[in-house]
């Protein structure tokens, strides 16, 4: 009778850590999906400048279409709506928070050491480009474990 409840509690210990594992899991695919959709925006946002300025020789972002531009790409990419919160099939809980979305043009000189102390990120920049940063919530499959909240990072210069 021992031996059977001995094996009873090590099948239920193995099985939930078999679950936590499968968390994990999870959550590593979700991050990488977050960190994908951050470039893109990235991306978006640095390929849209001031066509006037352009045609002077100056690389000068057109800042409303590109943070537009980066919300587009979050929402498509990661399932949000227009408030970049949760739609339906979406891996995050909640909505993303866009902390930072900084642009970085051809009046600085390159290349460019851009450094976020309050987010821990740096980047060296050799073109004109933009740093984009977010945060989202992953809704953890056990409830007892709690959220993650991850800060994703991004940077892209501007293609030639």
């Amino acid at each position: 009778m021992e031996k059977l409840l001995l094996i009873a509690v090590l099948a239920a210990a193995c099985f939930g850590l078999y679950g936590v594992q499968l968390d994990e899991e999870a959550a590593v695919r979700v991050l990488f999906e977050l960190k994908h959709a951050v470039n893109r925006a990235a991306h978006a946002a640095a390929q849209q400048v001031d066509l006037e300025q352009l045609a002077d020789g100056r690389i000068v972002f057109d800042e409303p279409a590109a943070v537009q531009a980066a919300a587009w790409y979050l929402q498509h990419n990661l399932y949000l709506d227009e408030q970049l919160m949760a739609g339906e099939g979406a891996s995050i809980k909640g909505g993303v928070d866009i902390l930072v979305l900084e642009f970085i043009d051809d009046a600085s000189t390159f290349p460019y050491e851009y450094t976020n102390e309050v987010y821990d990120y740096a980047v060296t920049l050799y073109r004109p480009g933009v740093i984009l940063i977010i945060e989202a919530e992953y809704q953890r499959m056990f409830s007892g474990l709690g959220p993650i909240i991850w800060q994703v990072k991004g940077a892209a210069e501007i293609v030639r």
